[in-house]
């Protein structure tokens, strides 16, 4: 036996703690299994083949309620695979004739179904455990990058998390392939992480081997794992990176030998070697309105961006930064009240922690690379479903824990000499300057693209939400939130609404406002003024089932060069108390006048020939 503070002593100690650490691992992985069988179970089951599925189903019954948490309840669903996506993958994988065939779908999904298709005996329930499987390995990936990121405990923490989101759960059932790609561009990360490491080019050509198997789950992974590529050249020291260039040349050729056959055969087939993303572009097109033809993406985006810069940009912005990420926590929440409010606040901090070391300038390049297919369609009905984004919460979760780690780190040290007072105070000041310009962007750029839509002839609508702060001038009440309606509620007899009127010219409005929902209360009545002239008096109905809707006319001479104020006049203030418990935001000391959705702003066209000019 070695004694303590012996290099053997050392060693077993080191041993024994990387034990733990794959054993904890181990039950991780074992926790995301379980929870994912039971809801398949629960929602599509009991399975009466294949018949090794039964065994399997006991198990899972037995050992369910030690893991999953009593209130959880999962619907029962009919037919699964009726129709979407996964329908089409068992169809597609069905119908395969080889691995490179031309397809609207990239194959590696298809051959993981086939796979699943296989040792079910061609059973549909095949495709969900091959969603399952790939579920469970992302907390594999997930760990294995934050271990070489970030630190073990965060890797192990941020795998723990993956694995009993109860969003991530309840997607990994229906048979999608967002599972699969997160794990394999995950893991091929790490593994061009572990090429820089080791430095052998056998290590660099598995690296590309994996590469290729994420663009042939999807085309757009290189948008991911391009960051890897600028990072591992970003060093200073010549002969460390021409080092690292030929093993991203070993592995980007392997990478393209998987890839290009695919991209060839499409080529042929379709005269398009990205038809797999191009396609998409008709269903995207048809849900805008517009006529749905197949595009490519790239003249898709930029014709946005031409169009309206503006508007594009904002949506961008708010797909890159804020969309994919507002939505990840909720399915925390189903463990412990609060818990994914505060990985959500921890993240952030994380996220902007990340600009300040090499390696979190890494993974930020790959997260928001990632998000970059996503960032102009999340926007469009049926581009934001919570999967799509899926392999953004892996980096979400390392860097909340990341971040933890860092706070308990700086609390020990802040009555220490070794505190980086001065570098702490340069990072604040960056931060607050990052932080300045975000709030510009977050409240500013509502009146800009309104006033955008203004000036190309479209409406604009102006809404109670968190971005309202700079429209919504002064008198009105918090955000009031019910259900998926936000609303403001007036609460002084002049509330002001600052209107982005770009040009001199006839407008309509559209009030959206409801009266005080109390039927104790008189006709209630509300003056609308634009820059102090009053346009009408409304008096407002309540209809529980109905939004109230009132037009107004706005005469080009009523409209200023600059700012215009909208002020809406209710002639009473009444109390809030009685309607408290509908809408909790206000308080019952609180008075209040009308109840306001939006203003929709719709430019009036002279008609030709007659009227004033329009200029």
């Amino acid at each position: 036996m070695s004694a303590p503070g012996t290099p053997e002593a050392g060693y077993t100690v080191s041993r024994s703690r990387r034990a733990l650490r794959w054993m904890a691992l181990a039950l991780i992985l074992a926790c995301a299994a379980v929870l994912r069988l039971d809801a398949l179970f629960d929602t599509h089951g009991p399975y009466a083949a294949p018949a090794w599925l039964g065994p399997v189903q006991a198990a899972v019954s037995r050992v369910s309620p030690l893991v999953v948490p009593r209130d959880w309840s999962w619907p029962r669903v009919a037919d699964i695979y009726g129709g979407g996506d996964p329908h089409n993958y068992l169809r597609f994988a069905r119908e395969m004739t080889h691995v490179y065939q031309p397809h609207v779908r990239e194959p590696a999904y298809l051959l993981a179904v086939r796979a699943g298709l296989f040792a079910t005996g061609d059973e549909d329930v095949g495709i969900s455990l091959v969603s399952i499987a790939f579920a469970v390995l992302v907390a594999l990936a997930t760990y294995l990058v934050g271990r070489d990121t970030v630190s073990r405990a965060a890797g192990l923490l941020a795998a723990l998390a993956v694995s009993i989101d109860r969003d991530a759960v309840e997607w990994s059932t229906g048979g999608w392939r967002d599972e699969m790609f997160t794990f394999v561009s995950l893991f091929a990360v790490w593994l061009w992480l572990r090429s820089t490491r080791i430095a052998t080019t056998r290590s660099a050509l598995v690296a590309g081997l994996a590469t290729g198997a994420a663009c042939l789950t999807r085309l757009t992974a290189p948008f991911m794992l391009a960051a890897t590529a600028v990072w591992m050249l970003s060093v200073r020291d010549a002969g460390l990176r021409r080092q690292r260039a030929r093993l991203l040349v070993a592995g980007g050729t392997v990478a393209a030998v998987v890839v290009m056959p695919y991209l060839i055969s499409c080529a042929i087939a379709f005269g398009d070697p990205f038809y797999a993303i191009n396609y998409h572009t008709q269903f995207y097109l048809g849900r805008e309105g517009a006529s749905p033809e197949i595009v490519s993406s790239a003249s898709y985006i930029v014709d946005k961006f031409v169009s309206r810069p503006l508007a594009t940009t904002d949506t961008a912005l708010q797909g890159l930064f804020v969309f994919p990420f507002q939505i990840k926590w909720r399915g925390l929440e189903a463990w412990v009240p609060g818990l994914g409010t505060a990985l959500g606040g921890l993240s952030a901090g994380g996220l902007i922690a990340w600009l300040f070391v090499p390696r979190g300038r890494l993974l930020l390049g790959m997260l928001f690379g990632s998000l970059v297919p996503y960032m102009i369609t999340w926007s469009i009905p049926g581009g934001a479903e919570w999967r799509f984004t899926f392999h953004a919460y892996p980096f979400y979760l390392l860097a909340a824990f990341g971040f933890a780690g860092s706070l308990l780190t700086a609390v020990r040290s802040l009555g220490s000499t070794r505190f980086p007072w001065r570098a702490a105070a340069r990072r604040a000041v960056i931060v607050a300057g990052l932080g300045a310009a975000g709030l510009t962007w977050w409240w500013g750029m509502p009146a800009l693209t309104a006033a955008e839509a203004l000036q190309q002839r479209r409406p604009a609508a102006l809404e109670a939400g968190p971005r309202d702060r700079w429209l919504l001038r002064r008198g009105w009440s918090g955000l009031s939130v019910t259900g998926n309606v936000t609303t403001r509620f007036a609460t002084s007899m002049s509330a002001e609404i600052a209107l982005p009127l770009p040009e001199q010219r006839d407008y309509r409005l559209v009030l959206r406002v409801d009266p005080i929902p109390r039927d104790d209360l008189p006709a209630q009545r509300v003056g609308v003024e634009l820059n102090g002239v009053t346009l009408g008096l409304l008096e407002l109905t309540w209809d529980p089932d109905l939004v109230g809707r009132y037009e107004l006319d706005v005469p080009r001479h009523l409209v200023a060069p600059k700012t215009n104020v909208l002020r809406l006049r209710p002639e009473a203030l009444f109390e809030a108390g009685p309607i408290v418990d509908r809408y909790p935001a206000l308080s019952p000391d609180d008075r209040v006048g009308l109840r306001f959705w939006y203003v929709l702003i719709q430019p009036v066209e002279v008609p030709s020939g007659g009227g004033a000019s329009q200029d």
